[in-house]
Order: C-alpha cells, then sequence, then structure tokens
C-alpha cells in the first residue's frame, strides 16, 4: 500500500521488527518513533475534529495545521523520534504547553 501511493520506492525498503528483545536496525536503517509531543500533537488533532468540530481526521485540515521537522538530534546513540511534528507558525493553535523534556 505504502508503494501505491508513492510513500515507498522499493518493497524491500522496508523491514518489520524480528524476534529481537530490542530494536537493532541493520546498517543503514534507522528507527523512526514518534516523540511524545508528536503523540500529544495527534491526539490533541483527532480529539479537535471528532469532539469539536464533529467530522472524521482529514488529511487536509492535518497538512494546514502541522508540518514535520527533521530531529537533528547527534548526541544519542539511536536518534529515537526521525521527525518531530511541529505545528505551522501562521496557524492559531491551542495554547498547550508541551513538555521540554521527558528526563526524570
Amino acid at each position: 500500500m505504502l508503494k501505491k501511493l508513492g510513500l515507498m520506492k522499493k518493497e524491500e525498503g522496508l523491514i518489520f521488527p524480528g524476534e529481537e528483545s530490542f530494536p537493532t536496525p541493520r546498517i543503514g536503517y534507522r528507527l523512526h518513533q514518534l516523540t511524545p509531543n508528536s503523540i500529544l500533537h495527534i491526539s490533541i488533532f483527532i480529539t479537535l475534529c471528532e469532539c469539536f468540530l464533529e467530522t472524521h481526521p482529514n488529511w487536509g485540515l492535518w497538512k494546514h495545521m502541522f508540518y514535520l521537522r527533521r530531529n537533528n538530534s547527534h548526541n544519542t546513540a539511536y536518534n529515537v523520534g526521525g521527525v518531530v511534528i511541529c505545528i505551522r507558525p501562521d496557524v492559531d493553535y491551542f495554547d498547550v504547553k508541551f513538555p521540554d523534556s521527558i528526563q526524570g
């Protein structure tokens, strides 16, 4: 389906996890998990659409409100969260205080 949508060029580019007890990506592959704040953005957007706008979450509205920024954290062994979901600067959005760090 990803190839059909044009999101993946070749099928061998996607490898699902095996039986390992912790992630061990092959050389040339990376981990792509969402950051906690990105998950919060997704949850707020779904709540906005379903509870306040009384509609299904809409991809067009999502693209109007958010963009992806590459996470350039070089001081970690594995770059968890390859991209970060960000609010576009010209969009009026909820005044939500997101944590700067989840350490501790």
